[in-house]
């Protein structure tokens, strides 16, 4: 995942909570509160966590791809010497 990518992301991220705040703008006070509460909120922290947990997994690659290298005197490796590297170690 490049910066840019990851950048958009948080953006769609940034517009959905500006969209779903400004639905509730008209809305009765206490109404409001509740669909936020509730729904909205709960909704864009899944968002964020799974932007976290899918940024996670992506440093976690770049680790083992790294790793990898390291092992074979910095070329590349393929897949399968990959595999049996894991199961050796």
């Amino acid at each position: 995942m490049d910066k840019n990518t990851l950048n958009d992301m948080i953006g769609v991220i940034r517009n959905e909570q500006k969209r779903r705040a400004s639905q509730l703008e008209n809305e009765d006070p206490r109404y409001a509160y509740d669909q936020w509460l509730f729904t909205d909120e709960p909704f864009i922290n899944d968002l964020c966590l799974m932007l976290l947990v899918t940024l996670r997994h992506q440093v976690e690659k770049e680790l083992v791809s790294l790793a990898a290298l390291e092992m074979n005197n910095g070329r590349e490796i393929d897949s399968q010497q990959y595999w049996d590297n894991a199961k050796k170690y």
